[in-house]
C-alpha cells in the first residue's frame, strides 16, 4: 500500500477521540449535562476542535485518500455548531477554534473544503466573540486560494461576509490612536476582500450592486463603502 494508505488506520484512530467527544455533544443525552455545565462543555467542545485542527497537520493535501475521514469529522463539527451553536455564542473558544480548524482545512482538503466551509460560516460571523479582523482576513486568503470556485459560496454569503465587519466597522470608536488603527485595519481588510471578490468571482459582487431596488440593504452598504474609500481613502482612519 501506499505510505498516505497506511497512515490512514492511525488518523483513525486519532480523529476518533475528539469526533466522538463532539458526537456526544450534539446528542440529545447530552442535553442534562449541557444545562448543568455549558460553559465546561463548551470548553471540552472546543478543545476537541483544536485537537483535529492539531492532528491535521500531519497530513498534507496529497494524500486524498483521507478526505472521507476528514469529510466526515466536519460533518460532526457542523452537526454540533448547528445543534449548539447557543451554547458557544458566549465563549470565544470555540471561535477561535472552529476557525484554526477551518485553515488547516483549506489547507488539507482543499477545493473540497468548501463545500463543508457552507455549514461552519454562519457560526463563524454569529459568534458574539467574533474576531471579525481574522474572519476577513481568513475570507480573502480563501478567495485568493481557490478563486472563481469560491463564487457560489459568495454569492450565498456575501451580506454576512460584507455586512457583519462593516456593522463593526462602524462601532469602532477612536477614542486613541491605538483603537483607530484597528477601526482602519478592518476597514483595509474589508476592502482587500471586496477587491480579491472583484477580480476572481465578479459576478458575486456584481449581482448585488445591480439590484439596488431591492429591500436589502447589501447594495446601499457596498456601494457606500466603496465610494468612501474612493472619495478619500483616509476616512477609513
Amino acid at each position: 500500500l501506499p505510505a498516505s494508505e497506511q497512515m490512514r488506520p492511525a488518523l483513525r484512530r486519532l480523529l476518533e477521540g475528539p469526533v466522538s467527544t463532539l458526537a456526544e455533544l450534539s446528542s440529545e443525552a447530552a442535553a442534562a449535562r449541557i444545562a448543568s455545565d455549558p460553559q465546561g462543555c463548551a470548553a471540552w467542545a472546543a478543545r476537541s476542535v483544536d485537537a483535529i485542527g492539531t492532528v491535521s497537520k500531519g497530513f498534507a493535501r496529497a494524500q486524498a485518500c483521507s478526505a472521507p475521514d476528514w469529510a466526515a469529522a466536519l460533518q460532526v463539527v457542523g452537526r454540533l455548531l448547528e445543534q449548539r451553536g447557543q451554547l458557544f455564542d458566549g465563549d470565544g473558544g470555540m471561535s477561535r477554534s472552529t476557525l484554526f480548524l477551518c485553515r488547516r482545512m483549506v489547507d488539507v482538503l482543499g477545493d473540497s473544503f468548501l463545500g463543508p466551509m457552507d455549514a461552519l460560516l454562519p457560526f463563524l460571523y454569529a459568534s458574539s466573540q467574533a474576531d471579525l479582523l481574522e474572519l476577513t482576513t481568513f475570507a480573502h486568503q480563501v478567495v485568493c486560494q481557490h478563486q472563481k470556485k469560491t463564487q457560489p459560496l459568495i454569492q450565498k454569503w456575501l451580506h454576512v461576509l460584507f455586512l457583519r465587519p462593516l456593522e463593526a466597522f462602524k462601532q469602532l470608536p477612536e477614542d486613541s490612536e491605538q483603537l483607530k488603527r484597528e477601526k482602519f485595519e478592518l476597514g483595509t481588510t474589508l476592502l482587500l476582500l471586496l477587491k480579491e471578490i472583484a477580480q476572481r468571482c465578479s459576478v458575486a459582487l456584481l449581482e448585488p450592486m445591480l439590484l439596488q431596488g431591492n429591500s436589502s440593504p447589501l447594495a446601499s452598504e457596498l456601494v457606500g463603502f466603496l465610494l468612501l474609500g474612493l472619495k478619500d481613502p483616509q476616512e477609513l482612519k
